[in-house]
């Protein structure tokens, strides 16, 4: 099949070829010199028709493989068109080899020898320049250099560009106007080949002189690569000559390797040959020693030389995700570690149960009990009031009711407080930390009274990720339904904290927890008021006491957690529930003592895997 392909890849370039010559008068009176089924080069040599445009140079002076004999080919549908218009198989870019003659099939972005590009502040639709500025994205590769240092008109850039009939493409790959080839204006500022000699006619351009030997490194003048061609630093070389530079061991090339001649010098400038050395490790989920070849204790924080091992550990409340067996990483000779460092993730449903204790009227609190319940504040007459609670399930991600935020939905109205114990936002815990809301995610089946709150959840994405301690941290989900059936089972307590109403008629102005326990569907539907039936919706359970300890007002939005034994050794806690509505009380009582609706966490298991993959 690939022979076969190669056949009609071959038939459909000498197509292309003949089509091109068809049009090209000059190219026509070659034909006539060389013969029919031959090709002659500007130098009077002749080549084999199918090998015009084929990514490799077979005339001595290139003339087969340039934008002025290819540049009106049509490559075909499975092949990849070089920049200055070769064609070659699709399958052969990015495959560590040159095979276009300006190499610009090995020079693309999606090549993984290519570093890849990070915009840095710059928006969306925005190119960010090497040089840092910003630049609206639709002009690059436009033949104009906006950025200052020309960074968004290079090959790498422009290589895979492709452009329609209405537009001249330069031959490093930019589109320009159709009308732009030998105006006498330059309009690739990229290389100047709207204007090349070779391409209009015009006198020879003028010739560069080659640079003397590059600092700790050198360079080869490609196509002569033998000492018999005489060239050398001062040598005078003809438009359009290509330096290919490298540099010595133990470094490496910082820009382009390759530098072509235009109007006298080398463009783009020739690349800095800096000092090969690993990057800097910092993670703030891994605690990382790092030393010097010769084992000398260096910061981790600065890049390091070939031959410095970093030793690597999961920071305190942090657990790896997979385990791995290298002890430590290596930096290599080409500037990069020889592993990845492997990834450390808050260690989740992990209270501090031997914490300092506050004595309450009713059950003792510890400090980091519940490390991952916060308080949601509500801006209203310019004082932030505690409206609900909800569960840190991940770094930025908080889970609660959707009623929560039936006031607004505006994230600017809202401020998160995590490791609190006092209710009040005006007064600060020395364990607490706050936190700007950058978006409010509601479940589009949620809709409140219109479907009896039915699908009451919601998820609050932080605009910084919270810093883990012993007070913060988050809950587990039970991602994949492994401990639900047996957690919400008869008889199972779960724990539930709030700074909700007590029986005094008004909040606790301290950090209150009590246990529930979990009611069977048809025990808790039996017990509920007539007029309360309707809001036990497929998505809630019940849990709560017929007297005693119950959810209240201010309590809203907080998880009802259970704990698990995951392993022999190992107890967390996994967010089952969600506190979504309590039965009305009887009278003008501001809480009732009986049983509350909470929903179901585990019913909602894809929509919030949507949130845990993107943050």
């Amino acid at each position: 099949m690939a022979h076969r392909r190669g056949q009609l890849w071959a038939l459909s370039l000498l197509l292309a070829v003949f089509s091109s010559i068809a049009e090209n008068p000059v190219a026509r009176v070659k034909r006539q010199n060389c013969g029919a089924l031959n090709f002659q080069c500007q130098n009077g040599e002749c080549i084999e028709r199918f090998k015009v445009c084929d990514g490799a140079t077979d005339c001595s002076d290139k003339s087969d493989e340039n934008q002025v004999t290819c540049k009106t080919i049509r490559c075909p549908e499975f092949s990849f068109r070089c920049s200055y218009g070769g064609c070659i198989d699709e399958f052969k870019k990015c495959d560590g080899q040159q095979d276009c003659a300006d190499n610009s099939d090995e020079l693309l972005l999606e090549c993984p020898n290519i570093p890849k590009p990070t915009n840095g502040t710059c928006q969306k639709r925005q190119f960010h320049c090497n040089s840092g500025e910003c630049i609206d994205d639709a002009s690059r590769c436009d033949g104009t250099k906006d950025c200052k240092d020309g960074s968004d008109e290079t090959l790498i850039q422009c290589s895979a560009i492709s452009c329609t009939d209405a537009f001249f493409r330069c031959a490093y790959g930019a589109c320009v106007d159709e009308n732009a080839a030998c105006d006498g204006t330059i309009q690739c500022e990229g290389d100047g080949s709207d204007e090349a000699p070779e391409l209009c006619g015009t006198s020879p351009a003028p010739k560069c002189t080659l640079p003397l030997k590059h600092e700790n490194g050198g360079y080869k003048v490609v196509g002569c690569e033998s000492q018999s061609c005489g060239l050398g630093p001062g040598a005078q070389v003809p438009f359009g000559t290509q330096l290919e530079f490298f540099c010595d061991e133990g470094y490496h090339i910082s820009g382009l390797s390759a530098s072509y001649c235009f109007d006298k010098t080398f463009t783009p400038p020739p690349p800095v040959c800096e000092k090969t050395q690993c990057p800097p490790l910092v993670y703030d989920s891994l605690d990382i020693k790092c030393f010097s070849s010769t084992g000398q204790k260096i910061p981790c924080d600065k890049p390091m030389s070939i031959g410095s091992k970093a030793q690597l550990a999961c920071k305190k409340n942090y657990v790896k995700t997979v385990e791995f067996n290298y002890p430590a990483l290596t930096c290599t000779s080409n500037g990069t570690w020889d592993n990845q460092p492997f990834t450390c993730v808050p260690e989740c449903g992990k209270p501090i149960p031997k914490g300092q204790t506050y004595v309450l009227n009713g059950r003792p609190v510890l400090a980091g009990e519940f490390p991952w319940h916060v308080g949601i504040y509500l801006l209203e007459n310019g004082k932030f009031e505690q409206k609900c609670g909800g569960s840190i399930i991940k770094r930025k991600l908080v889970l609660t009711a959707a009623h929560c935020f039936v006031k607004s939905k505006d994230p600017k109205d809202y401020m998160i407080g995590a490791g609190k114990y006092h209710r009040g936002w005006d007064v600060q815990d020395e364990t607490e930390q706050r936190f700007e809301v950058e978006s409010i995610e509601v479940i589009d089946t949620y809709e409140a009274a219109t479907r009896n709150y039915a699908d009451d959840i919601a998820i609050i994405v932080l605009k910084i990720e919270i810093t883990i301690s012993d007070f913060v941290r988050p809950v587990c989900v039970d991602l994949e339904s492994k401990y639900d059936r047996e957690q919400l089972s008869s008889g199972n307590s779960g724990s539930v904290a709030g700074w909700g109403y007590t029986e005094s008629g008004a909040p606790s102005e301290t950090l209150l927890t009590t246990q529930l326990p979990f009611i069977e569907f048809k025990q808790c539907y039996k017990l509920l008021p007539l007029s309360f039936k309707p809001y036990f919706t497929p998505d809630k359970f019940c849990a709560g006491y017929i007297n005693g300890s119950a959810v209240c007002q201010g309590d809203s939005g907080g998880g009802l957690s259970f704990e698990q034994e995951v392993t022999a050794s190992t107890k967390q806690w996994f967010i089952q529930g969600i506190v979504s509505l309590g039965v009305p009380s009887r009278g003008g009582k501001v809480c009732s003592s009986q049983r509350a609706l909470f929903t179901k966490v585990n019913n909602f298991l894809n929509w919030i895997k949507i949130y845990y993959d993107q943050y």
